[in-house]
């Protein structure tokens, strides 16, 4: 049935890969396994983290976009994770890990002197949300500063 509703709502090359697929007895399972490796420029799920731990930041490129991208790859390295919950858990691990990487070399220090400086207080560490509003800060502030620098 699902497949069925694969092979009715793709088109174009996809449309005929599922078919072929689907001829060929495959499961569903690998059907969507193959679109994603052929269509989705994805990979497998060691490949997958390897890429969320180098991804580069694109110049330019806004620090949200910059972690919607790795939780994207995160995603992909997480797929046979099961249940779900656990799946998500890891998924937030992976993009913890590497939303500093967004940041410059000195707004990195800057953010490591602020949790030392929490860990020293006694306070719980950041969650996901905390660690990427004060990364955003942590970039905001750095911009504001060097705009307000004479030329």
């Amino acid at each position: 049935a699902a497949t069925d509703l694969l092979k009715i709502t793709s088109t174009g090359g996809a449309a005929l890969f599922i078919r072929q697929l689907h001829r060929a007895g495959r499961t569903l399972t690998e059907i969507v396994r193959g679109l994603e490796t052929r269509y989705g420029d994805l990979c497998t799920p060691e490949d997958a983290l390897q890429r969320c731990n180098t991804m580069p930041r694109k110049p330019n490129e806004q620090l949200s976009t910059f972690v919607d991208r790795i939780r994207s790859m995160a995603e992909i390295a997480t797929r046979l994770v099961q249940p779900e919950a656990e799946r998500q858990r890891e998924v937030n691990k992976i993009v913890y890990r590497n939303v500093p990487r967004g940041l410059t070399t000195s707004q990195r220090a800057e953010l490591q002197k602020t949790v030392t400086g929490m860990s020293r207080s006694g306070n719980p560490p950041f969650n996901l949300g905390e660690l990427e509003e004060e990364c955003q800060r942590i970039e905001r502030d750095y911009n504001e500063r060097k705009e307000e620098r004479p030329i």
